[in-house]
């Protein structure tokens, strides 16, 4: 009998899988999805390695397959595998990134009263047993997690009792799915439109009408004032008649209509119907322009579900049920654009892809894996997308299909745009801003094969995509393109780079400031990098398939924030970003502002200057002024403003610092005739928001952009002539190994988006360290002085790329008890790693975290550093309170 590995959804955290045995009468593939018991309950799991040896002497038996077939390849099972060991993360949830939305349905557990007689005394029982008998006497059987006890009573305690003394008996189901297929019910004509029109016309006249009998006497002409009112039934039932508008009017001493006689004679009908003679007689009408949904033909008509039905008995209607597929493009209308022509440095970089497609492509016809990555780095605005586009066609044209990873939802519309227009009809979505209807919809389109193209933010990277050949990660050095929360926390370009040897299909990391562990692997030849030096333009703005022509990138000039201050400037705006934005706008050109925090300020004393701070976190509390509210960007916890200083009492508390909404004011206070419109975390709530503020300002609805990092990554914005940094220390001031690097990126990303149209632009820095290698690397579009000083200073401490990390944090309530486990858990690595003869990794800390205390609980972190630390952290089980992050983009 063959046996099957199972990664099972119980809601624990698993570390590894579940043997069970394969019955004769079921057929299992790596992949299915199937149910299984699981101590008393039934689980779902998916089966990852089908085995001849099982794990354990006597395994239970497979229950049956998920309906809906194959849920992984052999490639994906494997890869979830790799994930959870490589990122020390349960198996199932590692699995579960490639199933569809929904899928997870916990065991439900089921109470009912057992058969037999009642207990001999009432008073024998508490009032918590009472009370449940009573609701199980009522309802029958019922989930124990919505049983409701009197006060003091426990869930737990009371059904534990019941069990043990025979009065109730439990069982376990799955939950129902969390989403299904949407269907509706379509209507349609059952018979042709002429006898549809025969039926409305022969429609009975079923009751005496006052106000008929009146419109019926005026299709003959004008009434004398006396006849209309005793036809409609005295004065008010003319007045009424009247009032209604569009069809008599009063003449003098005369009433008559203002209608035709063909329009008459129709309300004469409908008057002699009653409401559902009318309602069906409306629905037949609606119903002659086409088929529709039941719920739209109701709304139209006034029908009812008992109209609908008459008129199906009828014969004069058919109802259909259908699936309806929840679109998230389904309202954006793009038009096609056929392929433009390359420049020469855009065909270098295609042609040596194509060569690598081909090779990966013939592996796969003869059943091996040949993968490949390649590092496409260009400067803003050099034309990746373009690209991508290419490799794309051509990877369709032999039957391919591919991924296009963004690192923010913001950068989605856009990018679906691009791809869309070139490959109309073929292209899907998958992010987190869809509904749950929507992702399930989309995840069952791209599972079909109905798609060609997925684009979207990380989780994109698990879509069910048969025949993948290709997979872009645009902008690959954000740092979105980490999972922090929940686990696994895996990093995309190392899940890519292992999918990519797993199936042979080839990766396109682009960027214009390639992540330094990027870049180091391309120097290594581990990847082929690819260079697009020079920005380029549409010829004709107007024409998308117009030749690209070459433009210099903007100049940045770098302002010395402590020469403001000497000079007596103590204005947000230095002089020459302040005269820059009054030349911009004296031109009706478009200006952007980046500053990296949202919010207003934060409340100080200047006192004793601490600051206000929310009162389950160690960080301040930010001052939101469009809603009056103090707000922690951790919890989300928010209070109203106070003035008197929680730590020294005195009434000294003032609003002090930046954010985007204290820029916003003093832009309008600087520059008045200027119209902002800023996007943040706040402005761009809800769904579709970026997409609205985006569409906004390419509208030129608003003259000044004001943002935080979403602004900075990949937008194309033609209009835009300045960009102005407001400050660009934040990144370089925090306690972290990749600040000089964030730093170094945002600036060259939100650079690139001035002067990307016909009339140039410029940029402006704000600093106080203006000969930070980061900034002045930033300021001259220098990617490679960058990263050789970068490389100098992360060789010196050993981070990536010289060493691996993990970064090990415990949360609880109680801080010598959080910093005693971390500290007992720091001596055990040491001890084990010495044991073990291991080189590495050093052991750092433990130290309060960065956040030291988030939700109310105290972090204390520990910090490995060098050697590759799975060797020493694989298998131990780390318990509650711990998060363990391998391969950390930030260690705060």
């Amino acid at each position: 009998m063959p046996f099957a590995e199972v990664a099972v959804y119980s809601g624990r955290p698993h570390r590894g899988t579940f043997t069970y045995a394969i019955p004769d009468h079921l057929t299992v593939r790596v992949g299915d999805g199937v149910y299984v018991p699981f101590g008393r309950q039934v689980v779902q799991g998916v089966v990852l390695q089908l085995t001849d040896n099982p794990a354990v002497a006597e395994p239970r038996e497979v229950l049956s397959l998920v309906e809906g077939g194959r849920l992984l390849t052999v490639a994906q099972a494997m890869l979830t595998r790799w994930i959870a060991d490589g990122y020390l993360a349960p198996i199932f949830s590692a699995v579960a990134l490639f199933l569809p939305p929904g899928f997870e349905r916990r065991p439900r557990r089921l109470l009912s009263a057992s058969p037999g007689p009642a207990p001999a005394r009432d008073e024998d029982l508490s009032s918590g047993e009472r009370a449940v008998l009573a609701m199980l006497a009522a309802k029958g059987e019922l989930a124990v997690d919505s049983l409701t006890l009197p006060a003091g009573a426990r869930v737990g305690p009371v059904v534990r009792s019941l069990l043990r003394r025979g009065l109730a008996q439990e069982r376990y189901e799955l939950a129902p799915p969390g989403v299904r297929e949407k269907v509706e019910t379509r209507v349609a004509l059952d018979v042709d439109a002429a006898a549809a029109r025969s039926a409305i016309a022969a429609w009975p006249q079923s009751r005496r009408s006052r106000q008929a009998d009146l419109l019926e006497r005026l299709v003959d002409g004008p009434l004398p004032l006396p006849d209309a009112r005793r036809l409609a039934g005295g004065r008010a039932g003319l007045d009424r008649m009247l009032d209604r508008g569009g069809l008599l009017t009063r003449d003098g001493d005369t009433v008559r209509a203002i209608v035709d006689v063909e329009t008459l004679t129709a309300a004469v009908h409908s008057l002699r119907r009653t409401r559902a003679e009318r309602a069906q007689v409306a629905a037949l009408d609606a119903l002659l322009g086409g088929a529709g949904s039941e719920v739209a033909l109701r709304a139209e008509s006034g029908a009812t579900r008992a109209d609908i039905a008459a008129l199906a008995d009828a014969g004069l209607l058919r109802r259909e049920r259908r699936h309806v597929e929840r679109d998230p493009l389904a309202d954006r209308s793009v038009s096609p654009v056929p392929p433009s022509a390359l420049t020469d440095d855009q065909t270098r970089a295609y042609r040596a892809i194509h060569e690598a497609l081909e090779c990966a492509r013939t592996a796969r016809a003869l059943g091996r894996a040949a993968g490949a990555c390649f590092l496409l780095h260009g400067v803003t605005g050099s034309g990746k997308t373009e690209v991508y586009l290419a490799a794309v066609d051509h990877v369709r044209s032999h039957g391919g299909r591919a991924i296009v990873l963004v690192p923010e939802i913001a950068l989605t519309p856009q990018t679906v745009d691009r791809f869309a227009a070139r490959f109309p009809g073929r292209v899907a979505v998958q992010h987190s801003a869809l509904s749950l209807g929507e992702a399930y919809d989309q995840w069952q389109r791209i599972r079909r094969g109905d798609a060609d193209v997925v684009i979207g933010s990380r989780s994109a990277l698990f879509a069910p995509l048969p025949d993948l050949a290709l997979i872009v990660v645009d902008e690959e050095h954000e740092w979105t393109y980490k999972q922090t929360d929940p686990a696994p926390r895996y990093h995309v370009r190392e899940v890519v780079e292992e999918y990519c040897r797993l199936t042979g299909a080839v990766a396109i990391f682009g960027s214009a400031t390639p992540d330094v562990v990027t870049a180091a692997r391309a120097g290594q030849g581990r990847y082929q990098r690819l260079d697009l030096p020079q920005r380029v333009r549409r010829a004709n703005p107007a024409d998308p398939a117009s030749l690209l022509e070459p433009v210099p990138l903007p100049a940045v000039d770098v302002v010395d924030l402590r020469e403001e201050l000497r000079a007596g400037n103590r204005s947000i705006f230095s002089r020459l970003l302040a005269a820059a934005i009054d030349d911009a706008l004296a031109a009706r050109q478009q200006v952007m502002l980046f500053l990296n925090r949202r919010g207003a300020a934060v409340f100080v004393c200047r006192a004793c200057g601490e600051a206000a701070s929310c009162p389950r976190c160690s960080v301040p509390l930010t001052f939101h002024s469009a809603v009056g509210l103090m707000r922690c960007h951790e919890c989300g916890h928010s209070n109203e403003p106070v003035t008197t200083c929680p730590a020294c009492g005195a009434d000294r508390l003032r609003k002090m610092g930046l954010g985007t909404q204290r820029l916003e004011e003093e832009v309008v206070k600087r520059f008045p005739a200027a119209r902002t419109l800023r996007w943040d975390r706040d402005t761009a709530a809800g769904k579709g928001g970026h997409e609205r503020l985006l569409a906004r300002f390419l509208r030129g609805d608003a003259d000044v952009l004001i943002g935080t990092q979403m602004i900075a990554k990949g937008l194309d914005l033609p209009a835009v002539t300045l960009v102005g940094v407001v400050s660009a220390d934040l990144s370089l001031r925090l306690p972290d190994y990749t600040g000089p690097e964030r730093t170094f990126q945002l600036l060259t990303q939100v650079a690139g988006r001035a002067a990307r149209g016909p009339r140039g632009g410029r940029v402006v820095v704000q600093t106080y360290a203006p000969d930070h290698y980061a900034i002045t690397a930033a300021a001259a579009h220098d990617y490679q002085t960058f990263f050789d000083a970068e490389m100098a200073a992360r060789a010196a401490h050993d981070y990536p790329p010289f060493g691996r990390l993990a970064r090990l944090v415990h949360a609880d309530s109680d801080t010598a008890r959080a910093r005693d486990q971390a500290q007992a858990l720091a001596d055990f690595l040491r001890r084990e790693r010495d044991r073990l003869g291991l080189p590495g990794p050093e052991v750092l800390g433990p130290t309060p975290a960065y956040v030291y205390r988030r939700r109310g609980r105290y972090r204390w972190q520990i910090t490995l550093r060098g050697a590759d630390p799975l060797p020493l952290l694989r298998g131990l089980d780390f318990g509650r309170g711990w998060t363990v992050d391998v391969d950390p983009v930030s260690l705060l």
